[in-house]
């Protein structure tokens, strides 16, 4: 069984690594079909006015806005090159700011210019611009409001591709990341359900289940952070509050999860993983109702969510520390997989301030670095599951081996004079009516001495195979031990006793002729009814002394 399931699971991951490449490739090769011929940067030649300050000739890849406060409006002009010609699309990437794009005087584009900035988030990610026709050699102005304070230090590349591939070049910049989030997503709700599925077959493992959820919520938020729902008509303000939602809510699940693996914790170490656990539900569920109450919104609730991610690798650290004892497979993976899922948050932490304040144009670093982190803490998560699952059923086969050699007569294949006592300890304890057959096998001690004792055991296990045969559906064969057995016959199977040995004679004798020396067994039939004390021990002596009866009057007969 542990080998079928090793075997299943190398043939489950080859198909999953397999697919996920297909799948790739496939996706990265039809976003690359549909993208742009030629797209249009428009870098330099920049007038930007903000702070009172107007600055000429300016090129973004150079320009910061320093000290950039809430209800600042930062001013961006230029002329429309002439190589913009045909159906053509302005797209460029804003964060937490409103936007009012006017052309000769004319307003051709706004977001949240008539939202109160009190109410809602704002949002961040990437307009499409729609440039009308013989735009070319227009002054475009770009106005950019912001809504947080520092919401941004610099303006990214603004191109021009045409509008019928807007959406496939936006697509094909961020293949991977995209590709990775529908993967997550898509990977986590098949987990969740087969995890569920799990669950519902009386299994109380969780881990599965955690992992699903974990992959889904990361998936979303990697969507929302790659601004990929922008394609689906999701404006920039719902974007933000499910981009904050699923990331807060993907800490509960990984939490529950750490707590599952780490079983052999203290009960204190357990506790404050629990506790962590509540926690992030209850910074949840508040925040949410603060969110959608309009009381104080997600991004003004990121330090504090900073902080308690912080306190809670504390506390990990901690745990670990203390608990010294030596860890399985399945928990060392399940660490290098946070260690991997850490070391993707600090990157993309480095990454994000360097392209915001060092390098703000460079394209290597437009993509977080979180999401891969995530499909590799994932994975690593599947292979730790598998392992433990592994030894979960490597354990249950042991002890079901332990069980069976513990309770099974070695020679006979049949159940054992411990597997017996236990049974009449159940009968003692219950109203059950019974009744029991022991048998004696005649000659076997004749066997031995004469033939040998490779003889004798193959009688024991001929007459052992008769013996189950004969009371097959009726009742239940124990070997007591050298040539004792006994049948337990429950009371709605009791009349079935005489035809079930008259069929065991018929099949000593055509066993007799197979060994070609006798299979022959005395027997006593004794019911619980039978006797006053109704003990199964009572029952036993009185079966044992009518086959005591029937060996001693066979005995006779032979001389």
């Amino acid at each position: 069984m542990t080998q079928q399931y090793l075997k299943n699971l190398k043939v489950f991951a080859v198909t999953l690594v397999m697919l996920f490449l297909c799948f790739y490739a496939f996706f990265y090769i039809l976003t690359d079909k549909y993208v742009a011929p030629s797209n249009i940067q428009l870098i330099d030649n920049w007038d930007i006015s903000y702070n009172g300050s107007t600055y000429h000739n300016v090129s973004l890849s150079e320009f910061e806005f320093i000290n950039l406060k809430k209800g600042d409006v930062v001013s961006l002009s230029n002329t429309i090159p002439d190589r913009v010609v045909g159906n053509q699309t302005m797209m460029f990437n804003t964060y937490l700011s409103s936007v009012n794009v006017i052309l000769n005087d004319v307003s051709i584009y706004q977001y949240a210019m008539k939202r109160d900035e009190a109410e809602d988030i704002i949002g961040s990610g990437c307009h499409f611009v729609i440039i009308p026709r013989n735009s070319s050699g227009k002054t475009v102005h770009i106005n950019i409001t912001a809504r947080e304070d520092n919401a941004f230090t610099n303006m990214e590349t603004i191109t021009f591709v045409p509008t019928t591939h807007a959406y496939s070049y936006y697509t094909h910049k961020k293949a991977t990341t995209i590709f990775v989030s529908f993967f997550l997503v898509i990977l986590g709700i098949i987990l969740s359900i087969v995890g569920a599925i799990t669950l519902l077959s009386n299994s109380r493992n969780f881990q599965l289940t955690y992992i699903g959820l974990f992959s889904f919520f990361m998936g979303i938020w990697s969507m929302c952070n790659v601004k990929v729902l922008q394609i689906f008509n999701i404006n920039l303000s719902s974007c933000a509050s499910v981009e904050y939602l699923s990331l807060f809510a993907a800490t509960i699940p990984l939490v529950l999860l750490l707590s599952t693996v780490r079983k052999d914790d203290t009960p204190k170490s357990r506790l404050a993983i629990r506790l962590i656990a509540l926690v992030f539900t209850i910074f949840v569920v508040v925040t949410s109702i603060l969110h959608f109450t309009k009381i104080v919104h997600f991004s003004q609730m990121l330090s504090l969510f900073h902080g308690l991610v912080a306190l809670s690798l504390i506390v990990f650290a901690v745990v670990g520390i203390r608990n010294r004892r030596k860890r399985t497979t399945a928990q060392i993976v399940m660490s290098l997989g946070f260690l991997v899922l850490c070391l993707s948050f600090a990157a993309d932490l480095v990454r994000f301030n360097v392209q915001k304040y060092l390098m703000p144009n460079n394209p290597h670093l437009y993509d977080s670095f979180i999401p891969i982190g995530t499909l590799l803490f994932i994975i690593l998560l599947l292979y730790s599951f598998s392992q433990s699952t592994l030894a979960m059923i490597h354990d249950k086969a042991e002890q079901e081996l332990l069980s069976y050699i513990a309770y099974h007569d070695d020679l006979c294949k049949i159940y054992n004079r411990a597997m017996c006592d236990k049974e009449f300890d159940r009968l003692d304890n219950s109203d059950e009516n019974f009744s029991l057959v022991n048998l004696d096998l005649n000659g076997l001690k004749a066997i031995n001495d004469n033939m040998g004792h490779a003889a004798g055991d193959k009688l024991l296990m001929s007459f052992a195979e008769i013996l189950t045969k004969a009371f097959e559906n009726v009742g239940t064969c124990y070997r007591m031990g050298g040539d004792e057995f006994i049948v337990i016959v429950p009371e709605e199977s009791a009349a079935f006793i005489p035809s079930c040995i008259d069929r065991m004679e018929i099949l000593e004798k055509e066993g007799s002729k197979e060994l070609n020396y006798p299979i022959e067994a005395s027997y006593g039939i004794a019911a619980r009814n039978e006797v006053k004390e109704r003990s199964a021990a009572k029952v036993n002596s009185l079966a044992d002394s009518r086959m005591y009866e029937m060996k001693v009057k066979a005995h006779k007969n032979r001389k």
